[in-house]
């Protein structure tokens, strides 16, 4: 007798699906689609980050050693002046390489037209200097535009289509995290495609009571009083 089933994806969750309710259809829940996209992006922002602490320090080892040997008095040849401290490179807003990344945590998991000027401008800055994230960006803004709720008269085949051109253009994307996600992707194709075609089904309201039960159970840790515990 059950019509429908929202399921994030895990393959537990699944298989017992599969199992328990074989004539169900099977919607992979938005939330947790989303989550992955965005995760990716992130990924892929972090391990820039990485790398422009790697270089950093490289740049700090050599100048160490640049002014060690500016000291040396048996070393022949003309000698930098160099201050004893190392001062990184700064960006025009003032930020290093590394914290503008990190200080991009939060505008990179939210569509442009949701930005604030001044995350306008970090923005700017950081995908001039990383065109790689930005694509990365775009790709996952275009994903979300897909999954927006269509309305009810909209033509099945034409929104089948529009995720196949977006997973035809992801395949070429440079970062292997977005195509990760692409494969994600196809590999649920068919349970992402009914979330259209059944009415925009999601797990919104037992993630919003299991967030509830979460924030209960964290205020009330270690309480003695459990009948007050159970009445929260």
């Amino acid at each position: 007798q059950v019509s429908y089933l929202t399921l994030d994806l895990s393959p537990t969750f699944q298989r017992v699906v599969n199992d328990n309710f074989c004539h169900a259809v099977q919607i992979a829940d938005k939330f947790h689609v989303i989550k992955n996209g965005i995760e990716a992006v992130q990924a892929i922002r972090i391990r820039l980050k990485q790398e422009a602490l790697k270089l950093q320090r490289e740049q700090q080892l050599l100048h160490q050693k640049n002014y060690q040997d500016s000291k040396n008095n048996y070393l022949i040849g003309p000698k930098m002046k160099l201050s004893k401290g190392f001062r990184p490179k700064r960006l025009v807003n003032g930020e290093t390489a590394a914290e503008l990344l990190s200080r991009s945590r939060y505008l990179c998991t939210i569509s442009p037209d949701k930005w604030s000027e001044h995350q306008a401008r970090r923005a700017n800055l950081l995908f001039e200097k990383y065109p790689s994230l930005n694509q990365a960006h775009q790709s996952i803004t275009d994903f979300r535009e897909w999954y927006k709720a269509k309305p009810a008269d909209f033509e099945p085949f034409t929104n089948e289509k529009q995720l196949g051109n977006w997973i035809d253009k992801a395949e070429n994307d440079p970062n292997i995290e977005i195509k990760n996600f692409r494969n994600l992707v196809i590999n649920h194709e068919q349970r992402i495609l009914n979330y259209h075609k059944h009415g925009h089904r999601t797990n919104a309201i037992a993630e919003s009571v299991n967030a509830k039960i979460k924030e209960a159970t964290r205020q009330n840790k270690g309480t003695r009083d459990l009948d007050f515990f159970h009445f929260r």
